[in-house]
């Protein structure tokens, strides 16, 4: 590990000083090095520390007190914040996945990398109503913006990352594919499927794995939903109004026949038809209900945004300032991801692989094992996460020629901290936490708390 992060740090100072140029007109304190540290550090924070708290905790480290013999002042770090383009965490991010890839396979199926995308509304502050973020309803104060990410289904890294106000799950997921590579392969749920994003994937090489919605749906599509087939390669024919969809989001398409293979297996007497463009005979019929599972870990990912980070809690109230704290949070969770990974290796051997060929229990399998690297523990990422953040500083910050040895010592607290996988839960997701006093966003009052 301290062979990756040695020339990890190194990259991640020289993008930093790169990115002085882009808003510095002269040499200051508060640099984009100090920032990104900074707003890191702030993301975890949950709002419970403000500025001033968190510098002097900053300032208690050998690494920031050798800036200077006080901490900056809170305003200052307000202004250069408004000043520093949000791209730098999603610039040091593609750096730092391009340099895990080199130094450590990922996870694939079937030779091929394996992603999921998906979209959550989250509340953001008040004053980006000025931004064109919209409240979901009149009485509600927070207007909501649109979280879309880019989620390596196997190592569980984000590769793209974007805030926008709600323009539309399947704008974000164009720009995402740009991400991609030839070969990719991609797992769609319902409600991203349609011919564009079928004809864009295509064009760049990707390959879909996608559910479909039961409906109102294309001849062919119903007639294979009716039918007792499991799998059946068709020729897609869109509608005529496809093209003038099409037209209006910006994009002149050809409706051509897309050969397509349908899918169809059964969970809980609930009937799942996914559509694929991957054709051959190399990918068996009973292994796309676990690669479809499999993106599970993107829900899960949003877990952690929403309710251990609290990534809702915003300490800026600008535009910018909500987009770096919401890349920040992609960004550490990455650094915690590859750390974890590490920690991995120290646990036990995985368990046997899963032969069965039905898939019954699919549904409540661990989201990970459909590239069969199940083990029966892992480690637990909220003290992983936490492990990391309190090193921030250290890993992030280095002092002349230190020595890497504090590596060992946080993968040896992530390793300490791990629980036993628990692929079998079934108890509903009900919360029992107390309703908050505060009016609801329907408008109306609650009575209790």
């Amino acid at each position: 590990m301290e062979d990756f992060w040695s020339p990890l740090q190194a990259m991640i100072e020289e993008v930093c000083e790169d990115f002085d140029k882009v808003w510095q007109t002269r040499k200051r304190v508060i640099n984009t090095q100090f920032l990104v540290t900074f707003i890191l550090k702030l993301v975890l924070s949950k709002n419970s520390q403000g500025y001033k708290i968190l510098l002097n905790e900053l300032w208690e480290t050998s690494e920031f007190s050798a800036l200077q013999e006080q901490p900056v002042s809170a305003s200052s770090i307000c202004e250069a914040r408004q000043k520093m383009p949000e791209t730098i965490f999603t610039l040091i991010n593609q750096k730092v996945l391009a340099m895990r890839e080199e130094s450590d396979t990922l996870p694939l199926w079937r030779n091929h990398r394996v992603f999921g995308v998906d979209g959550s509304r989250i509340n953001v502050p008040h004053e980006l109503l000025e931004a064109g973020y919209k409240a979901p309803i009149k009485q509600q104060y927070y207007p909501q913006g649109l979280m879309s990410t880019l989620y390596h289904l196997g190592s569980g890294l984000i590769y793209d990352g974007i805030l926008e106000p709600v323009k539309g799950e399947r704008i974000c997921l164009l720009s995402h594919m740009e991400k991609l590579t030839l070969g990719d392969v991609l797992v769609l749920d319902r409600g991203y499927f349609s011919y564009l994003i079928l004809v864009k994937a295509i064009e760049r090489g990707i390959h879909l794995i996608c559910r479909m919605q039961s409906g109102p749906v294309n001849k062919a599509v119903q007639a294979f939903w009716d039918s007792d087939k499991e799998d059946e390669v068709i020729s897609y024919i869109p509608s005529s109004p496809v093209k003038y969809e099409s037209k209006k989001q910006g994009y002149d398409i050809e409706l051509n026949p897309i050969e397509l293979r349908l899918i169809k297996y059964t969970i809980d007497n609930e009937t799942y038809v996914c559509c694929t463009t991957l054709l051959g005979e190399q990918y068996p019929l009973n292994e796309f209900p676990a690669v479809y599972h499999g993106r599970w870990g993107i829900e899960e990912l949003y877990k952690i945004s929403k309710e251990f980070v609290d990534v809702e809690d915003f300490h800026s109230r600008s535009e910018r300032g909500v987009r770096q704290e919401c890349y920040a949070h992609m960004l550490l969770i990455n650094l915690a991801r590859i750390f974890e990974a590490e920690a991995d290796k120290q646990l036990p051997p995985p368990s046997e692989p899963d032969n069965r060929d039905n898939c019954s229990d699919l549904k409540n399998s661990y989201w990970k094992n459909f590239c069969g690297e199940i083990k029966n523990f892992k480690v637990n990422f909220k003290n992983c996460l936490l492990v990391v953040g309190r090193s921030l500083v250290k890993l992030l910050c280095p002092v002349g020629n230190e020595s890497f040895g504090f590596i060992s010592n946080i993968l040896k607290c992530i390793s300490r901290v791990r629980q036993k996988i628990r692929p079998d839960r079934h108890s509903p997701r009900q919360s029992r936490k107390p309703i908050n006093k505060w009016k609801s966003s329907n408008g109306i009052k609650v009575t209790y708390a």
